[in-house]
């Protein structure tokens, strides 16, 4: 078995960190969280959030859109518009009732809050 050496450029080394950072970045995401952002400033697919519990389904959605929020805040990085339940399109809750108790996913296209340009 050979041994090979490579030799690398510092500058080399900074776009080798970059790729390997964007790679696990890319893979942390939810799996519908890799669509882009549309012109309109809004995501182009529905992001699903957690499932929020409760015994009370006023409760379960409002822990749903908490949930919802946190992945959107996440996708969008320091942009907290996106976050913003009152901004979003397609708004929409899954629920079911099992046992007494409320489970809900919270469905939406985030939107920053503004028109993205280019």
């Amino acid at each position: 078995m050979r041994n090979f050496c490579i030799n690398v450029t510092t500058g080399q080394k900074s776009i080798l960190a970059a790729a390997a950072l964007a790679a696990a970045f890319a893979t942390t995401l939810p799996d519908n969280a890799h669509a882009r952002w549309g012109s309109n400033g809004c995501l182009t697919v529905a992001l699903a959030g957690g499932t929020g519990v409760s015994p009370s389904l006023k409760n379960a959605k409002r822990n749903a859109r908490i949930k919802w929020r946190n992945s959107a805040r996440r996708l969008s990085g320091a942009n907290s518009s996106a976050a913003n339940w009152d901004l979003a399109l397609d708004k929409r809750y899954s629920c079911r009732k099992k046992l007494g108790t409320h489970r809900c996913t919270a469905r939406a296209r985030p939107c920053l809050g503004y028109e993205v340009q280019g």
